[in-house]
């Protein structure tokens, strides 16, 4: 008989203890899910963490690190587009849009520097100012900045359809924009192939008449706005980039 009493107070003890059987009385269609709840409140404390502790200086990070950064954010502001994220992934935004501009100002600047990558056997190319909103002011600037330069051309065959395609170019400098320029043969000035580093069949450089020094435009055939506007570029960047690659230097 205690056998029995004892095993029956198991038994009640055991079921008092499951939460089926608490919870019978919000029938079988009854359903709760507190888990998901605390998990989108973990998700979000996270999400304003992350986008919180962005660095003021996003170079700081490492491209691959801004990179997923800004997905990240991104994808944060689209779920939750609270002024916060917002205005953070704007931020990344522009920093990226700045350094895209200025990676395109480096860029052409190491073209003119060193064209020894670039397809100058192709077409006449080079960079072309066409947010200038009119021609006579690009006229008065390019005669400003030339004032102090002849714009010197170095062909190796007097005679080639090339040759006689620059020189036309060059007299439209004299036309259009009112600077010297001049076109010699190699063969007259042999000296110059080893003095500039000529190697093909045309060459455009510009000549400063104060401290005597010589810089390359471009290599190949170039009409006379390219030529102007290409070395317009390098003087308004030229010492941004020389400082940009000291400071480079310095860092390493």
């Amino acid at each position: 008989m205690w056998h029995f009493i004892i095993i029956a107070l198991i038994s009640t003890l055991a079921f008092s203890k499951n939460e089926y059987f608490d919870k019978s009385k919000e029938g079988w269609l009854y359903y709760q899910d507190p888990i998901k709840e605390i998990a989108d409140n973990n998700r979000t404390k996270e999400d304003e963490s992350f986008v919180a502790n962005l660095p003021e200086d996003f170079t700081t990070m490492s491209a691959e690190e801004f990179r997923k950064a800004e997905e990240k954010v991104r994808a944060i502001a689209v779920m939750k587009p609270t002024q916060e994220n917002i205005i953070a992934w704007k931020r990344m935004v522009k920093f990226a849009t700045d350094q895209g501009k200025q990676f395109t100002i480096n860029a052409k600047m190491a073209s003119i520097m060193d064209d020894r990558f670039e397809y100058n056997e192709i077409g006449t190319g080079g960079f072309s100012q066409k947010n200038m909103q009119a021609a006579q002011k690009q006229r008065d600037k390019a005669k400003y900045l030339t004032e102090n330069v002849v714009f010197v051309t170095f062909v190796k065959d007097g005679s080639s359809k090339l040759t006689q395609k620059q020189i036309t170019a060059n007299l439209d400098l004299k036309r259009e924009f009112g600077v010297d320029s001049r076109t010699f043969s190699v063969e007259d000035y042999p000296e110059m192939i080893k003095e500039l580093g000529i190697s093909s069949d045309v060459e455009n450089f510009v000549f400063y008449k104060d401290s005597k020094k010589w810089q390359r435009i471009k290599r190949g055939l170039v009409d006379a706005e390219t030529y102007v506007n290409d070395f317009m570029f390098y003087e308004e960047y030229k010492d941004v980039f020389k400082n940009d690659n000291k400071q480079k230097r310095i860092d390493r």
